[in-house]
């Protein structure tokens, strides 16, 4: 199974869907798709879906996942990695309306940097990455541990947008 999820964030992620829903049809990959779609309402035609996951139900999609394709939250990401899947990430993007503002394309670079997961702007390049991932054997699971510098770059972003949103409410 191709495990999809956008995560808990209340604005929709079509693109991404879109693009899966269009994959799924065209029968690309012989996997089947199960995607968790979050605040997204739309209809997909060619993959089986749900709005919300526990944690235990998401625990269980990504031990049965061949792969997963996610936005950029780091839960997410660091939870793959543990699982041993390379997650293909598209990042929500605020141009789009997919979030309010662009951290999770900043997130997903610097994971990108280190090696830990494919990053996808286009739909191309997420098949692309999807086929990669694919053929590639499934590492071992493992005690995650986050990379200090990785961290570091998050923890400073975060308290960047922290400052910056205490400077509009004060």
């Amino acid at each position: 199974m191709i495990f999809v999820t956008v995560g808990n964030h209340n604005q929709p992620f079509n693109r991404l869907l879109q693009w899966i829903d269009e994959i799924a049809r065209e029968r690309i990959f012989s996997e089947r798709f199960f995607v968790q779609r979050g605040h997204t309402k739309l209809a997909l035609a060619s993959c089986e879906s749900v709005d919300f996951l526990d944690s235990q139900e998401f625990d269980a999609c990504l031990a049965q996942a061949v792969a997963l394709v996610t936005h950029a939250g780091q839960g997410t990401i660091f939870a793959s990695l543990a699982a041993g899947l390379t997650p293909v990430v598209v990042p929500r993007l605020k141009r789009f309306n997919e979030h309010t503002n662009d951290h999770q394309l900043q997130i997903a670079l610097a994971f990108e940097q280190q090696g830990l997961i494919r990053v996808a702007h286009t739909r191309d390049e997420l098949t692309l990455h999807l086929s990669a991932v694919l053929q590639a054997k499934r590492r071992p699971k493992r005690h995650m541990r986050p990379n200090e510098r990785l961290l570091s770059i998050v923890r400073s972003y975060l308290d960047a947008v922290a400052a910056q949103l205490s400077e509009r409410w004060h």
